[in-house]
């Protein structure tokens, strides 16, 4: 399995270059599939809407394999940030998404949101694609790190954030999260890319043929009995 990585700031494109990716790959015979880092982030953020959320999240926890206590330290930890950061029906909770990565990091594993990337990855799929990349280790952990450059062209990337920011406020906050990544990309595209761009920069980097090997498979997680 083929893991790629696509970083870049807020609205930088990073979910459209990885649709781009994911067609583009398909079309070559692979069998790709989209799986962001932060994709049980959200599952454990739509628990704010439940009637008990903190049980609901220790349960969650506990059936990816890691021990009652640090699901409880971990629950304990959202139930506050849904207090913190209460969630607006229809809107994107950046704060709140935030806070519920770091404290999995902080109480579960430094690599738990990896962990449940490649968990998610089924037999068939070759190429898992993750436009989410946003800390050194999540880069560490790919075979492809491609990085979209908002300073390649300042003027559209400015009105990529007045449009995004315009129907949604949240997005222009942005924690330590946005400004982490100390890792070198293998590749860099210029925001306003074009698929051309992803064609020509991207897409040689991947295997002509992947096949999936188990020592890719979700490893234990740390600290099951902490």
């Amino acid at each position: 399995m083929f893991h790629l990585g696509i970083s870049g700031p807020i609205a930088s494109g990073k979910s459209f270059a990885g649709e781009i990716i994911h067609t583009e790959l398909r079309s070559r015979g692979h069998n790709p599939m989209i799986i962001p880092f932060a994709l049980d982030v959200r599952m454990v953020a739509r628990c704010e809407w439940l009637e008990t959320p903190e049980s609901k999240i220790y349960d969650l926890v506990r059936s990816w394999g890691y021990s009652g206590a640090r699901a409880g330290r971990f629950a304990e930890l959202v139930a506050g940030a849904f207090r913190q950061y209460p969630s607006t029906a229809g809107r994107k909770n950046r704060q709140l998404l935030q806070a519920i990565g770091g404290a999995g990091r902080a109480e579960l594993a430094p690599d738990v949101w990896i962990q449940r990337v490649l968990a998610r990855v089924p037999q068939h799929v070759d190429v898992v694609i993750s436009p989410d990349l946003r800390f050194d280790n999540e880069a560490d952990g790919v075979d492809l790190h491609v990085h979209i450059d908002a300073s390649a062209n300042p003027a559209v990337y400015a009105a990529q954030i007045a449009q995004v920011a315009s129907g949604d406020a949240t997005y222009t906050h942005a924690d330590a999260s946005e400004r982490s990544l100390t890792r070198v990309a293998d590749v860099t595209l210029p925001v306003g890319f074009t698929r051309d761009d992803i064609t020509r920069l991207a897409l040689p980097r991947v295997p002509a043929m992947v096949r999936y090997t188990a020592d890719r498979v979700a490893p234990e997680p740390v600290g099951r009995t902490g």
